[in-house]
């Protein structure tokens, strides 16, 4: 009994023994796990820090690239070699804008930050503006581009319009990239209550074997390698946001023949919307509204400049600042009644600089930020410190008046319109083709639909 019982404390003893070394390794493995959680978030945010600078950096001088441009273009100061040359330098500057886009998207798909914003929207209207978009491009390169709507699908939805017109811009700007002749047809419909659009071309064609990785994040096909201009983004942000709004994207290709890309995508039909009205060049303002004062504060000059170079000839009172602490100065003394407001600025930036101006007593100036930030939590920090209104750079000259206008009441003076030429099919269907073969914009009947000329 003595000897049963000697064995038994000593394999107790064995048992704890090894109790104490697994309780240990656990807690080795927990602390393991503790740190590398926490350097996991600390990397998320040096990125996201990161991110955000380069955010800045690199869409801040675009700012001033894209809008002057943009105002040359418009005004028609100068001559037809110069503006075409402009359009150039613009379409050159979208093309890196989007190359800067497209690596945020997916940054801030990886990092878990992008939601679904729903809106009302025209349907019929974003494939109109989508045709127009591609219609020059197609053009160059000598393809037919034709957009197919039927009858069934609705004029007015609920959905997300950023995300979709983003995955349509995707798969129609791949879709003319790689087609070196034929055709390039987007067909929108409706299949079990769903939107379903196929963008079908006639370009090379992709293997099968690598069909099942053209929705992969920096993976390129033979066809991709071989073009310039191609990162291999804009498949994977496609499927990306096509799960993120429920939706399900399909490929199906053949080498020599081309490929058809499909989104399905659920989207909620309405019945109206509010119209926006026809967008026209802002040349002056009704009387009244000149004694109005508008104070610039940011610290890189090409950007004020645009500004000044934009409302000045509206007979605005203006004023320029370099730094937040600036622009509380002369908010005290001068008493604005817009502010422009950067929100990256030396000694004092732009976040401080609107919490002392909202601090103030008296009238208080409207305040809008801008930022060179991709990232839709910036817009929450933004209005927290006090800003009226948000606009992201590179600025739009048709977004800067609408904000004016929203703000102070302001009654623009606008430029005659000149006749309309191309015009919107309205609810039906119809086909819309263009491109070098067809003549320009041709016309052609859809099953059951209209015209569109």
């Amino acid at each position: 009994l003595e000897n049963r019982v000697a064995e038994r404390t000593a394999e107790l003893a064995r048992a704890n023994d090894e109790l104490r070394r697994e309780v240990a390794e656990r807690r080795r493995s927990e602390a393991a796990l503790s740190k590398a959680k926490q350097d996991a978030e600390t990397a998320n945010q040096a990125k996201s820090v990161f991110l955000a600078n380069m955010s800045h950096e690199l869409r801040t001088p675009l700012n001033a690239i894209l809008g002057y441009a943009q105002m040359l273009r418009r005004r028609g100061q100068v001559s037809r070699e110069a503006g075409s040359s402009l359009e150039t330098i613009h379409s050159s500057g979208e093309h890196l804008l989007e190359l800067i886009n497209s690596i945020l998207d997916m940054s801030r798909i990886e990092s878990g930050q992008t939601v679904v914003e729903m809106s009302d929207f025209d349907l019929h209207d974003l494939l109109l503006k989508l045709d127009q978009m591609f219609h020059l491009r197609a053009a160059e390169r000598g393809l037919i581009l034709t957009f197919q709507t039927d009858d069934a699908v609705p004029r007015f939805v609920r959905a997300d319009e950023g995300k979709l017109r983003q995955i349509l811009i995707n798969l129609l700007g791949n879709a003319v990239k790689f087609t070196a002749q034929g055709s390039v047809t987007l067909r929108a419909g409706v299949v079990d209550g769903h939107l379903q659009a196929e963008v079908e071309d006639t370009g090379p064609g992709v293997s099968e074997d690598e069909l099942d990785t053209v929705f992969e994040a920096f993976v390129q096909t033979q066809s991709g390698r071989q073009t310039p201009r191609s990162t291999g983004l804009g498949l994977a942000i496609s499927w990306q946001y096509a799960q993120i709004m429920d939706g399900s994207p399909d490929a199906r290709s053949q080498i020599g023949v081309g490929s058809v890309f499909t989104l399905r995508l659920p989207v909620q039909p309405i019945d109206a919307i509010d119209s926006p009205g026809e967008e026209r060049r802002v040349v002056g303002l009704q009387p009244g509204h000149q004694d109005l004062r508008v104070l610039i504060a940011d610290d890189v000059e090409a950007n004020r400049r645009l500004l000044l170079s934009l409302l000045a000839p509206l007979g605005l009172q203006m004023r320029e600042v370099v730094d937040g602490q600036e622009a509380v100065q002369v908010c005290q003394d001068w008493r604005p009644h817009l502010v422009w407001m950067d929100m990256r600025m030396p000694i004092v930036d732009g976040y401080e600089a609107t919490r002392r101006i909202k601090s103030m007593e008296g009238d208080l100036p409207v305040v809008v930020a801008l930022t060179a930030s991709a990232f839709e939590e910036d817009r929450e920090r933004v209005m927290a410190s006090g800003c009226d209104d948000f606009l992201r750079k590179p600025l739009r000259e048709e977004e800067i008046f609408s904000t004016m206008e929203r703000h102070l009441s302001l009654r623009f003076v606008y430029e005659e319109a000149e006749p309309t030429v191309a015009g919107h099919c309205g609810r039906g269907g119809g086909n819309r083709r263009s491109g070098a073969s067809a003549g320009g914009v041709a016309a052609a009947t859809a099953r059951g639909g209209q015209q569109c000329r």
